[in-house]
């Protein structure tokens, strides 16, 4: 699965870093090697893919609560990545996908697909947390093509509505339910590093990506430590976490909708998530009909 190998070349890259820096510090003729290597190895971010849907209470909170600060502290936020899949606990029924939370859920989570599409990441992003923000006051089709006019901003609003609403809206879904499905989630949100899911990730993600720092290169925002005992007891008494993924591996497929082919090779260097969905599918991971 692409996950298995996107978490294998993550974790060569990083001990490639690593060597190189040792071997370079080790000799002094080499110096030029440090900096080199150094510069490379800064430059590589903590990869963040968070699997998520946009009605689900816990994503919302999870956008909220976790990445949102990660995003305001400077020094973090230059540290990471984010790469967002909306899709969730989904499944499709025939050719049209079927969402947890209903018909207005699946538009936004095509709309959230469509952005990260069209926008760059930043943008996307802004737009993700404005459209979970907004959910609730969206009774009928007009109001979610004003949320996502409203949200998209008056450069992008429009686009976003007509790909919301077209094939190429349809054809980013299916690529992020294949993205999804490949990790086998049991809940939404559900967080994959280096192609490991990592549920501190989505309990304690600023405590989670300190921890992989070297600690003299950790911000001073790292020494606040993790998330407090009080709010650890609030969260267990909150019942289990995440919206529960009511279907197994063996029942979600991605059908094989008109033109996916073309416009996977067309868009395969677009922001659309294909590091993750271009590496094959295996026999039930997911199924493509």
């Amino acid at each position: 699965p692409g996950s298995r190998k996107q978490g294998v070349l993550a974790r060569l890259r990083t001990s490639l870093c690593e060597l190189h820096l040792y071997q370079a510090s080790a000799m002094t003729m080499l110096g030029a090697l440090v900096l080199l290597a150094s510069s490379s190895c800064a430059a590589a971010k903590i990869v963040i893919h968070g699997y998520i849907e946009s009605m689900c209470i816990d994503c919302k909170n999870w956008m909220n609560e976790q990445v949102h600060p990660v995003l305001k502290d400077p020094a973090l936020r230059n540290l990471v990545e984010f790469d967002l899949a909306a899709f969730g606990n989904a499944n499709y029924i025939g050719f049209e996908p079927h969402c947890q939370h209903g018909g207005k859920e699946c538009d936004a989570n095509q709309a959230m697909s469509c952005a990260k599409k069209l926008m760059n990441i930043e943008d996307s992003l802004n737009f993700t947390f404005c459209m979970m923000n907004t959910l609730d006051a969206v009774k009928v089709k007009d109001d979610m093509v004003q949320a996502v006019k409203t949200c998209g901003g008056s450069t992008s609003g429009e686009s976003l509505v007509d790909c919301t609403y077209s094939t190429d809206g349809a054809l980013l879904t299916a690529f992020a339910a294949q993205a999804t499905m490949e990790t086998h989630n049991k809940y939404s949100p559900w967080v994959v590093v280096d192609g490991v899911h990592v549920p501190e990730a989505e309990t304690d993600l600023k405590h989670f990506i300190c921890g992989k720092l070297a600690p003299a290169s950790r911000p001073p925002s790292c020494q606040s430590g993790p998330i407090s005992l009080i709010r650890k007891r609030e969260r267990a008494e909150a019942g289990p976490f995440g919206c529960p993924n009511i279907w197994t591996v063996h029942e979600r497929f991605v059908p094989k909708l008109p033109g996916m082919e073309n416009f996977r090779s067309k868009h395969s260097k677009a922001k659309v998530g294909f590091q993750v969905m271009t590496s094959g599918i295996s026999h039930h991971n997911p199924r493509v009909l």
